[in-house]
């Protein structure tokens, strides 16, 4: 009977979540494009009428965050999902004591125009080096490849792509971003103190899973760089790259984009020989400052 509750609750994940991902509608969005150039000012300058934050000042000039948990990098994420988690600062859905404001203060357009902004940004600043133990990301890779199936949870890749370098424009992308992020967004799901996510999955998944594997899994997928292939060279990131969608149009690429930044790339899982480290973390024990930044 206890082991029929794991697979249950693997087998309700997996059926409801391609259910979701098919009839999602992305946010509607004005006639035309966003003004990416109208993004780029928000981010850099702020709105100066309005008082409000530069999003430079959290979050760096491109995007690119920092490692103590509290402000996750951007430049992965597709210019949809970064709207719609504005559109949640905004509504109430994801309360936050910095970005509910500042998000708030944006009007519709000003929110397509920043995430298309950040969407736009490539080769943005890699995660610093630090040494992390190898069975760790084996573990955490494992995770992400085949889930922990006698505890129902499924594999990351099944939303969040190939080793989380991204997969529909509603999950985000994993890869690159901050272990201390990722780890404090995965426990919060787990006490209950976080929304915001198609049908609540992450809450039942995070919930079936130990700190151990939690911790596992969030220093593997900052140890992917988006933009890394097995065989050393680098290629296109993928989703990170692409720009905002709306209403399944692509918006224009800025003017130094290229046409790969269009396509998703087919990349093998990058296996980390023996003793290789993967990038480094910060501090996950900032947890109220965090908690009020999620």
């Amino acid at each position: 009977m206890t082991r029929a509750i794991p697979l249950a609750l693997g087998i309700a994940i997996l059926a409801a979540t391609p259910v979701f991902s098919q009839s999602q509608t992305p946010p509607a969005g004005p006639s035309g494009a966003p003004d990416i150039i109208r993004g780029q000012e928000i981010a850099l300058g702020g709105l100066r009428d309005r008082q409000n934050v530069p999003c430079i000042q959290c979050h760096g000039l491109e995007g690119a965050g920092n490692s103590s948990g509290a402000f996750p990098r951007l430049v992965p994420q597709s210019g949809w999902y970064l709207y719609k988690t504005l559109q949640d600062y905004a509504s109430g859905l994801r309360p936050n004591e910095i970005m509910s404001p500042i998000a708030r203060s944006l009007s519709d357009q000003d929110m397509q125009a920043v995430a298309a902004y950040y969407a736009s940004i490539e080769n943005a600043p890699a995660l610093p080096q630090a040494e992390v133990d190898v069975r760790t990301l084996q573990t955490g890779g494992a995770i992400s490849a085949v889930g922990i199936p006698e505890q129902g949870v499924p594999p990351c890749a099944g939303c969040h792509g190939a080793n989380g370098r991204g997969g529909q424009m509603i999950y985000p992308a994993l890869a690159g971003q901050y272990a201390p992020y990722t780890e404090l967004q995965l426990r919060l799901w787990k006490e209950g103190r976080r929304d915001g996510d198609p049908m609540n999955v992450m809450e039942l998944i995070s919930k079936a899973m130990t700190d151990e594997q939690i911790r596992a899994v969030s220093l593997y997928f900052a140890s992917i760089q988006p933009g890394y292939s097995p065989q050393g060279e680098q290629r296109p990131a993928g989703p990170r790259q692409n720009p905002q969608v709306w209403q399944g149009q692509l918006a224009p690429l800025p003017p130094n984009a290229t046409s790969s930044t269009r396509g998703l790339q087919n990349v093998k899982p990058p296996y980390l020989p023996e003793g290789q480290a993967g990038p480094g973390m910060g501090n996950a024990s900032t947890d109220d400052q965090i908690n009020r930044s999620r």
